[in-house]
């Protein structure tokens, strides 16, 4: 709880409007002196593979600044800030924002700190929104009536700018309030150590199309001759949303992918009984897919990965017992399970010992992670090794 005095109302919230590359530049430079900027965004992706960006919310040193991107030549200056080391870009729960800035700024975002991270950490529940974030931490409840608005309509709302503004505004206290008793808690390093995970995570999805078939887990029972050529068809798949900027599913989604490799379709008329398959996608795109099908030979490369089956039997037997001992790792540490693993991590761990028969830890068990669960989850291990 903060002093209401120090928190202006929602209504009240000044901001400096950039809608110029002259002022961009000039803001780049002002915050390139701070030690931290708060950072949101507001976009629209329901037509397009990358977000559209129709916002860019910032606050430092007290000050609230609401970037307009449709009036900009464009957003890379602020790579300058983004990539510093010096300065700490504060988001709240960052995944989608550090996919539209990673893309508009062309950089590679560094220095991140998640208030939804570090608030888990803290022992208040993991994936807390935003909303229920500054309810908790400032006692203000957000009208979130704007979320679902048309962030590209020129001009804005009093409303939606007060909505965007709000975004940096309360969490500026936040993050201080966070980071206070982050330092006085053993957990610090393992927040920052978490969050510079999360932005590799976000950005190797990007970087490696070629395992980007294994996602697709309903596909783990098709032959790995046809396991193969769905590989070739979601790297094509994909290159064709990113090329011509297109959400995936208008190319094709991924159940229409699975069966066009079960069955191996021969004629652009036979995709259109394809599972929640869109004619358009079968007019534009389906004669590229047939010759993409019909040009691979039924063959398994050399080292291919097949998709992970289901763990079942000994197999569940033993993730159960992995997932109590996240459990009793976590209660000890006074955190929520979810920070030492979820569901796919535990799944992925079964696999690594069980199925694998290897006996090293896993990638995911390092620092603060390793130094909680490594020695008991290795004990665990031995018991099937």
């Amino acid at each position: 709880m903060v002093d209401e005095t120090q928190l202006r109302a929602l209504e009240e919230i000044d901001f400096t409007w950039v809608d110029s590359d002259t002022k961009l530049n000039e803001c780049v430079e002002s915050w390139l002196q701070e030690p931290y900027i708060i950072l949101d965004t507001e976009f629209e992706r329901s037509t397009t593979f990358y977000a559209k960006p129709g916002l860019i919310q910032i606050a430092a040193s007290g000050l609230t600044y609401l970037i307009d991107p449709l009036s900009l030549t464009s957003l890379k200056p602020l790579a300058a800030v983004l990539e510093s080391d010096e300065v700490v870009i504060v988001l709240h729960s960052m995944s989608e924002d550090i996919d539209l800035l990673s893309y508009a700024c062309d950089c590679h975002i560094s220095n991140v700190f998640d208030t939804q991270i570090a608030n888990a950490f803290l022992g208040n529940g993991s994936s807390v929104g935003y909303q229920r974030l500054v309810e908790a931490e400032l006692d203000i409840a957000l009208d979130k009536g704007e979320t679902r608005s048309d962030w590209l309509k020129r001009p804005l709302s009093s409303k939606q700018l007060q909505y965007a503004a709000a975004d940096v505004y309360y969490l500026e206290t936040i993050y201080k309030n966070l980071l206070e008793r982050l330092i006085k808690s053993p957990w610090q390093s393992a927040v920052e150590e978490d969050c510079a995970r999360q932005v590799e995570s976000i950005e190797s999805a990007v970087a490696d199309p070629q395992n980007a078939y294994l996602k697709l887990r309903g596909a783990w029972d098709l032959p790995l001759t046809k396991q193969a050529l769905l590989q070739k068809l979601v790297c094509w798949r994909d290159e064709m949303a990113v090329g011509k900027n297109l959400p995936k599913s208008w190319v094709f989604g991924d159940a229409s992918l699975i069966e066009m490799a079960r069955t191996r379709p021969t004629a652009q008329n036979s995709l259109f009984s394809l599972p929640k398959v869109k004619p358009k996608s079968v007019k534009r795109f389906g004669l590229d897919a047939i010759a993409l099908i019909s040009n691979e030979q039924e063959v398994v490369p050399e080292g291919f990965t097949p998709i992970a089956k289901p763990i079942k039997g000994k197999e569940l037997e033993f993730y159960k017992k992995i997932k109590s001992l996240v459990a009793k790792q976590a209660a000890t540490a006074n955190i929520d399970p979810a920070l030492i693993a979820g569901r796919k991590q535990m799944e992925a761990w079964v696999i690594h010992y069980w199925r694998d028969q290897n006996p090293d830890l896993p990638d995911l068990i390092n620092g603060w992670r390793s130094d909680l669960i490594g020695q008991p989850l290795t004990e665990l291990a031995a018991t099937v090794l």
